[in-house]
């Protein structure tokens, strides 16, 4: 039983299409690690922007309309 299984494990390795999986696999991988960066950068842009805008929102400071 275990020769049958070592030997359907083997045929499995060296087909031709798990090459084509682990590469299809890798790209998708990839794919995915690039737009977890992308997305990681533009929150960060966004978030110094917030920041940026409260920081300045504090320094001005309440406006005061004088009616005349």
């Amino acid at each position: 039983m275990q020769m049958k299984e070592g030997s359907e494990l083997h045929r499995r390795h060296v087909a031709p299409d798990t090459a084509v999986v682990d590469s299809e696999h890798l790209i998708q991988r990839h794919e995915f690690t690039l737009r977890a960066a992308s997305s990681q950068s533009q929150f960060i842009e966004i978030t110094a922007m917030d920041r940026n805008n409260q920081l300045s929102a504090q320094q001005v400071g309440p406006i005061c309309v004088v009616l005349s």
